[in-house]
């Protein structure tokens, strides 16, 4: 090869290298550029997750008394209120049975009671007239005894 010819082989050779650095050093740029873009969209999408985390956290929330309660524990929170007042309804309910029941019981065993007692008083009343008009009659014959000696 004569030295001209090497001279352009050279050249291009060298202008060849020159446009792929080029473009090579365009490519890294366009990399670091859509990875700046990619960190951009990443931190943009994690905030937008943190946004909907948010709201889905206010969505599935209420507020009770100025408590944020997940609707959840609310929920469970309130059946166990209702089960609760209705144990203690029905805890009522048996002892205002059971009293019930007692007042009935006494006041059967009253009126029994009322009524041996009024069978008692006349019996004891009639005994006690029987007794008079038989002391009246003793006294009676007593004294006819005492007037005819």
């Amino acid at each position: 090869m004569k030295e001209d010819q090497l001279d352009d082989f050279y050249e291009a050779l060298t202008d060849t290298i020159g446009v792929l650095e080029k473009s090579a050093e365009q490519k890294n740029a366009q990399i670091r550029d859509l990875n700046s873009q990619i960190s951009s969209k990443d931190a943009q999408m994690n905030t937008l997750q943190e946004q909907l985390d948010e709201s889905l956290k206010l969505q599935n929330s209420i507020v009770v008394l100025g408590m944020k309660l997940d609707k959840n524990v609310y929920s469970v929170t309130m059946y166990l209120l209702i089960a609760g007042v209705l144990v203690l309804a029905g805890f009522v309910f048996l002892l205002y049975k059971r009293s019930l029941s007692v007042t009935h019981r006494t006041k059967k065993d009253y009126e029994e009671l009322k009524a041996e007692y009024e069978t008692h008083k006349k019996n004891a009343l009639e005994r006690y007239t029987k007794m008079n008009m038989e002391l009246h009659q003793t006294r009676l014959e007593l004294k006819k005894g005492s007037i005819k000696s």
